[in-house]
Formats: C-alpha cells, structure tokens, sequence
C-alpha cells in the first residue's frame, strides 16, 4: 500500500514524500551526508510545488511513506535488501534518527530487534549511513516509484537541480541556512519572512536563498569558506547573481509587477579586492565574512 500512496498520494503527507524521496537520492546520497530534520524541512518549504508549508517536527509519516514503499520495492524485486534510505534523516543532537520512531526500517534491513537498534554506536550508524551512500540502484528505486518518469515532472526539476553527482557541502548549507533565517545580514528588516532554500526560478535556476520583502523579491548567492581563495567560484557567484536579477525582474515583468528584485552575493570569507569592482560595476552587493551562529 505504502508504495502506490507513495506513487499516487494526493494528501500532505504523500506529497511531503514524494518530494523527499528524490531529494535523499540526489542531494545527500551523492553527497554522502546526512540532513538534520531542520535542514530537510528548509529544503522541503522551499519548494514551489508544495502549497503547504511543511512543518519540521511532524516528518514521522512521510519518512513511513518512503520507508514502507522501499521495503514494497524490495519485495517486488526480490533480489536483495535496500537500505534504510529514511536513516539518513537525523536529530540534530544524536547525528542519527531519533530512537523509537522509524527504526523499524533498521531493523528489517539488519535483521535485528529494537533493542539493537537503541544500542548501536557511533560506529555501527556511520557504517549503515555508507551502505546507503554506497547502494547504486537508488536512480532505479525512484524510477520503479514513478518519481522521475511519468506524472510527476516536477521532481525532475529537483533532481536536475541538485547538480548530479554532487552534493551540498556542509559549509555552504549551514551559511545558506544562516542566512535565510537572518534577513539582516542582507540589509533587509528583522521582520522579512524568514528566506525559501533552493527555490526553482521559471528559467529552471535556483537562488540558494529568495526573500519575499513586501512586494519586493531579493536573492541571495552564497559562497561558504570553501570557496576561499577560488576567485573562479567568486566571479561565478557575481554572474550568478547578475542572472538571478534579470530572471526575476523578468517574472515581475511577465505578471504585471513591478520589476524591482534584487540579488546580492554572501561569502564566507573575505571577497578579494580585485573582484569586487567588477561586482560594483555590474551592480551586485557583496556581503563577506560572514559567519553563521
């Protein structure tokens, strides 16, 4: 049943699914890392496709959806066990899931009880989470879900988006994350609602944060320490944001609104001289050292 809801689903929590789903293949298995329920919320909300927000505490049931539909998966297939791909979302506090809800996916992929789940170690969760990153028939899995082909070509955005093969580094999704929930470090006011991750443009681009201040619509670029002394990256992130402007001021255009969105870049680091006259000369702010709290 869990994976015709899965595939078919029309309420909340089968659609929160059905975007989740290929957001751990693409974003977190590829970047061998896992997501702190904030952080898959964040990613989750910034979605255009979702019309409910989706609240960060109550994830429980999409993360059975998914779980239940791999285990249906497995069964129809019959050639082996799939990893527990809903582990990879973590408590923040633990660095694993939450003990007692959903480990029961655990259990039936190690074959053991729910007591050995509360007891694992360190160790043992860090060797699950590889066996996750290491399984190479998730792209199949999601096909076999009707979450690449078929009805749902909106997810075939996402994945498109997340840069396949690649992941988001941990540096750039915390100052990214940083930032949408602290206007004011782009010179907007403290009450701006709290900035949208990853939200997909109508040219299939994506700003890393998009703030909505009144009817103004403002972008943000973020280039995390990791991109320290890669002037490459940093002139990317100018034209990135030139880009940004004019796509968005051309949506405004196209919807009968006023054509005034902006797009700033946010560093890590210190933003070379050199670079930032260009950045002046083509009108994009750059906001450096900053460094999430």
């Amino acid at each position: 049943m869990s994976l015709e809801e899965l595939k078919h689903g029309n309420h909340k929590d089968a659609k929160i699914a059905q975007a989740m789903f290929p957001l751990l293949v693409n974003c977190y298995v590829r970047g061998r890392d896992t997501v702190t329920y904030e952080d898959i919320g964040d990613r989750l909300n910034g979605l255009d496709h979702l019309s409910e927000r989706v609240n960060r505490r109550k994830l429980g049931e999409p993360l059975n959806i998914i779980g239940n539909a791999v285990l249906d998966v497995e069964q129809e297939w019959d050639g082996g066990k799939i990893p527990p791909i809903t582990a990879l979302v973590v408590r923040k506090d633990l660095g694993h899931p939450p003990l007692g809800g959903g480990n029961q996916f655990v259990e039936s992929f190690w074959g053991c009880s729910e007591d050995d789940v509360k007891n694992l170690k360190k160790g043992e969760w860090d060797d699950l989470f590889e066996q996750i990153y290491d399984y190479s028939d998730w792209e199949e899995v999601l096909v076999h879900c009707e979450l690449v082909k078929g009805t749902h070509d909106h997810l075939k955005k996402i994945i498109a988006r997340q840069g396949r093969g690649r992941g988001e580094s941990r540096e750039h999704r915390d100052l990214a994350n940083f930032v949408a929930k602290h206007p004011q470090v782009v010179n907007l006011p403290e009450s701006t609602k709290q900035g949208r991750r990853e939200v997909v443009l109508r040219s299939d681009d994506t700003p890393d944060v998009l703030f909505q201040n009144g009817a103004q619509l403002f972008a943000v670029e973020v280039k995390s320490r990791v991109s320290d002394g890669n002037e490459y990256d940093l002139r990317r992130g100018i034209y990135q944001c030139v880009k940004y402007r004019a796509v968005l001021r051309a949506q405004q255009k196209a919807d009968g609104k006023d054509e005034n969105a902006e797009a700033v870049l946010v560093t890590g680091g210190k933003f070379p001289k050199k670079l930032r006259r260009e950045a002046d000369i083509l009108g994009v702010k750059v906001f450096d050292s900053v460094v999430p709290e």
